[in-house]
């Protein structure tokens, strides 16, 4: 359990670093940054898997390689693209106030099944978690500049929140997915496939961008 929690808190560390990364390259635009990251991650993945011969690609059914693509071209592709493109329009701590509430949503919809827990025992920490995120981001909203262009103010949010739902199908997916007994290769492994998934979706990316 201690080495899952700090796996977690390094995850979210890291994980912060792509609310910063889209203001940090220029002149360059967020979606170049966007389809550099996932053709790093694919081709390291594709050269992982590669030197095992591909075998854990050909042991998939036919349509869990179909839920591959799609998980590398929403859950990884999409999701950062739009947030990446939220960031500049209406900064970093709006965006990360909405994808920061991800962890509730999850919690809350994923709450089913025989391991459900109670809501009275679920409410506290999602209670904290939601305050924490006003806290530390809900001074932005308060920012004069904020509303200067309404047109953009409204794009960026769109984008967020279209970010959040590419992100929340993703990770409710595959949960259900891993949840199900359908994948039968340990997570380091179906990791790999995934960024697989998001090099063979990457051209409609580079053609979007």
């Amino acid at each position: 359990m201690i080495i899952g929690i700090l796996a977690g808190l390094a995850a979210g560390a890291l994980w912060s670093l792509t609310f910063i990364a889209p203001l940090a390259v220029a002149p360059y635009y967020p979606i170049d940054v966007v389809i550099v990251r996932s053709l790093v991650f694919g081709l390291l993945s594709a050269g992982i898997l590669g030197a095992r011969g591909f075998r854990d690609v050909w042991a998939l059914p036919r349509d869990m390689l179909w839920s591959v693509f799609l998980f590398g071209a929403i859950g990884f592709n999409l999701y950062f693209a739009l947030m990446a493109m939220a960031v500049p329009l209406i900064g970093a701590a709006i965006v990360a106030l909405v994808i920061g509430a991800l962890p509730v949503a999850m919690a809350l919809a994923g709450n089913t099944g025989p391991d459900r827990i109670e809501p009275h025992r679920l409410a506290p920490p999602l209670a904290a978690i939601a305050m924490g995120l006003v806290i530390v981001n809900g001074a932005a909203l308060g920012e004069h500049g904020v509303m200067e262009n309404s047109a953009g103010f409204a794009l960026g949010l769109a984008l967020t929140v279209a970010s959040f739902l590419a992100w929340f199908w993703y990770a409710m997916r595959n949960a259900a997915l891993l949840r199900g007994g359908r994948v039968k290769v340990d997570a380091w492994t179906w990791t790999l496939l995934c960024g697989l998934g998001t090099l063979a979706s990457l051209p409609i990316l580079i053609v979007l961008g």
